[in-house]
């Protein structure tokens, strides 16, 4: 058994498949932060613990058995897959920060007691359910302390700079930052890195539409005119033989003619243009990866359905063949699980089957194990 940390309220130790926390002193234990960290340890990546109490003290245990540290996983790893587990631990902690109860600060963050599932391919953390101030960092401080960390521990396995860390652990782009990787020609960054490149919708082409109206108008005017030369020049017309309420009918059905063509024309355009790319979602590990939502109900799968998929995605395995949908309803958008296997998460959170959630330009969507950014295209 080692010991990890104690002050007068709280000791952690480390055995060989678990770690351990002893509460010296119950006003450390915070009960409501200990049932939200059971009702979200699955969606949130973090490990269960058990309760029990020792000589009468609080007891937290936390099973570690079947995953691994970090520090072992990563010895298998290149760059690329190091800087996406980065990716994952932020992630994790934002999600878990988003819980209102649990923080970042009561975690073990080191590379010896951040665990990997293999099975799940995800990051599995141990959070304590302690009373705010326990520990005395707070969120900065424990991305200083992790960027430092893995730093020193893999800076020269993946050539990687503390600035890189502090970027993916903080979601700074780094061209923003100015701080591209010297080897960028051997290097394929992930989202964070770039700026995604603008997607500029060109107006369309309504060289048509305006001719349509002018011929309408034309319609109209000739109408006028007809009716105009009928009083002022009655001879005119005499030679045709034709009476003046024949010539107001032709008027008139000129008139109605234009009038439902108008109609149609407008409602037609007011109805096509409900949704017209107002968000879409870009993949964060392949930017040019990007669906574009220009329907009421966007569906995501696999595809191989009677069902029409609009999103496809047949090279993922772990996407179901109809998983999600995206909603646009009152001038908003939804998303939707539509009772997939591995799950559709916002922001890391787990939807709950067939329950719509709001989504908005920034966050982040799961499809099972691809990962998309909301972003805005604008109302055109």
């Amino acid at each position: 058994m080692t010991e990890i940390y104690q002050n007068n309220n709280i000791q952690i130790n480390a055995h060989e498949n678990a770690v351990s926390c002893l509460f010296l002193d119950d006003s450390a234990f915070n009960v409501t932060a200990y049932k939200v960290l059971m009702g979200v340890h699955e969606e949130t990546r973090l490990i269960k613990c058990n309760k029990v109490i020792q000589n009468g003290k609080t007891k937290l245990v936390y099973n570690t058995v079947e995953y691994k540290p970090l520090s072992e996983v990563l010895l298998s790893k290149d760059k690329m897959e190091f800087l996406e587990v980065l990716e994952k631990l932020r992630a994790a902690i934002d999600s878990i920060e988003q819980t209102g109860y649990l923080y970042p600060e009561n975690m073990l963050l080191d590379m010896e007691h951040i665990f990997w599932d293999e099975r799940a391919r995800e990051l599995r953390l141990v959070c304590f359910p302690l009373a705010k101030g326990i520990l005395t960092k707070d969120k900065r401080a424990v991305i200083n302390w992790l960027t430092n960390n893995f730093e020193s521990e893999c800076s020269r396995t993946f050539s990687v700079t503390g600035e890189e860390i502090y970027a993916v652990l903080c979601n700074v782009p780094l061209l923003e930052k100015k701080m591209v990787p010297e080897n960028a020609d051997e290097y394929t960054p992930r989202h964070e890195f770039i700026k995604p490149a603008k997607i500029i919708s060109k107006p369309k082409k309504s060289k048509k539409k305006i001719d349509f109206i002018s011929l309408i108008l034309f319609l109209q005017v000739c109408a006028g005119f007809t009716v105009a030369m009928f009083f002022l020049h009655p001879d005119f017309f005499e030679s045709w033989n034709v009476s003046f309420a024949a010539y107001l009918t032709m008027i008139l059905a000129i008139n109605i003619v234009g009038c439902f063509l108008m109609y149609i024309f407008t409602h037609r355009k007011k109805s096509s243009s409900v949704v017209t790319g107002e968000i879409f979602l870009q993949s964060e590990l392949n930017p040019s990866l990007c669906f574009m939502i220009k329907k009421e109900e966007f569906i995501f799968g696999r595809g191989k359905t009677d069902q029409p998929i609009d999103g496809v995605l047949a090279d993922e395995a772990s996407v179901s063949r109809v998983h999600c949908v995206i909603i646009f309803e009152n001038r908003k958008y939804f998303i939707q699980d539509l009772g997939s296997a591995n799950g559709t998460y916002v922001n890391g959170i787990r939807l709950k089957q067939d329950q719509k959630y709001p989504v908005q330009p920034d966050d982040r969507v799961s499809i099972a194990k691809v990962d998309f950014i909301v972003r805005s295209g604008g109302v055109q």
